[in-house]
């Protein structure tokens, strides 16, 4: 048990960022954020002890927020180290170095050991397997990579697991599950369904779970009668948008489909 009542795994083999945020979400964490100067020097003896004086990830990140700087838990910087004025730009990811206990940013895509961390009341047992627990979004998650479906094809496949297509009810959950999908399908064209639709074709698009419609993000107007998706990453970046950005497509269509249950 480390600061804060939380649990720590240290990961000797060396992945790029993404990978070792996956490794650690898939097992009910994230990558430990070094939330105060505690934390941040308790973290640096554990990789001392466990990385031979190499540099590894830790879970602050520009990717999340346009490039500003957070946590992969989307929890914001209270507590900052760096060895030098960080970058600005989406692309990179923290490192600690040792034994100072400094931060750097580095490139994403190099490789490098890692840290996780969960919380000691983890509720990914909760969670049917082959799925994912969020804790900040108190759901389970299941994000099928088999191949892409229709919207309705979608919704059988989440309602075979009693489950239905991903609702969004503020801008904190849409930015969780934007980051999510892009860790998840992180192709740039990779489109991802959301559970909003419009079944009478007026304009009025509605949760597919009857929950309310009390927040919407999306890059343009919809037009009528289509089903919603997260804006792929190539649309993001080609129309200077905020990520997490929704867009419409027809209803016939395949995209990538994630489920949720909620605790």
């Amino acid at each position: 048990m480390g600061p804060k009542n939380l649990c720590y795994e240290t990961f000797t083999e060396a992945t790029t960022w993404y990978q070792a945020e996956e490794k650690c979400y898939k097992s009910g964490g994230h990558l430990a954020s070094a939330s105060d100067s505690f934390t941040n020097t308790f973290l640096s003896g554990l990789a001392d002890g466990s990385f031979n004086g190499k540099n590894y990830w830790l879970g602050g990140t520009t990717n999340y927020l346009g490039g500003t700087w957070t946590w992969s838990d989307y929890s914001n910087f209270t507590y900052t180290y760096w060895a030098n004025d960080p970058t600005y730009n989406i692309g990179y990811c923290l490192a600690q170095l040792t034994p100072s206990a400094q931060w750097v940013n580095s490139s994403c895509a190099l490789l490098k050991p890692f840290i996780c961390e969960f919380s000691s009341n983890n509720k990914t047992n909760f969670c049917p397997n082959d799925w994912l627990y969020s804790q900040a979004l108190n759901k389970c998650l299941y994000f099928y990579k088999t191949s892409d479906l229709n919207w309705a094809d979608a919704i059988q496949l989440c309602k075979s697991f009693n489950s239905t297509l991903i609702t969004i009810h503020s801008y904190a959950e849409n930015t969780l599950m934007a980051g999510y999908n892009q860790l998840m399908f992180p192709e740039d064209n990779d489109i991802s369904w959301i559970g909003l639709y419009d079944p009478y074709n007026n304009g009025n698009y509605i949760w597919v779970d009857g929950s309310p419609v009390n927040f919407t993000y999306w890059y343009k107007s919809p037009q009528n009668g289509l089903c919603g998706v997260f804006a792929p990453w190539s649309v993001i970046l080609f129309n200077d948008l905020d990520e997490g950005k929704w867009g419409v497509f027809g209803c016939g269509s395949t995209a990538k489909v994630t489920c949720q249950l909620s605790l």
